[in-house]
């Protein structure tokens, strides 16, 4: 598969049209993938209005997408002081700098850690 090509190799199971993916590939930009365009406004929007952005696993270097996440910092509406990022991930990222908390660490270990911090007591009333 090449670096602009999205078809999937499968079938729509109702019309029988080519299915597309809709995944921006390192060297693309949300730009060169079409069927990406209302996801990537609307991740845009909830990016400004977001408190927290908390970015799982990402390199934070793909184009355009990687850019979204920092929009929650400026100060906008009723965020005066802005808003806050948080990265996880096992490498660095070019927008660790921007971070509020950075965590170099694996995802399912930190959100498992979260998990039992929000959870755990309610989790064994539960059982």
């Amino acid at each position: 598969r090449g670096l602009f090509q999205h078809a999937t190799g499968r079938s729509c199971e109702h019309c029988g049209a080519g299915l597309q993916d809709t995944i921006v590939n390192f060297g693309n930009t949300a730009e060169h993938v079409p069927s990406l365009e209302a996801e990537y406004d609307r991740a845009w929007v909830e990016c400004i209005k977001a408190d927290l952005v908390l970015v799982l696993g990402s390199s934070l270097s793909t184009p355009s997408a990687c850019d979204l996440p920092e929009e929650c910092l400026a100060p906008r509406y009723e965020k005066e002081a802005g808003g806050c990022l948080a990265i996880v991930n096992l490498q660095r990222t070019p927008k660790d700098s921007l971070a509020a908390i950075r965590i170099f660490a694996d995802c399912d270990e930190v959100l498992a850690a979260v998990e039992e911090a929000l959870l755990g007591s309610c989790q064994e009333t539960a059982s």
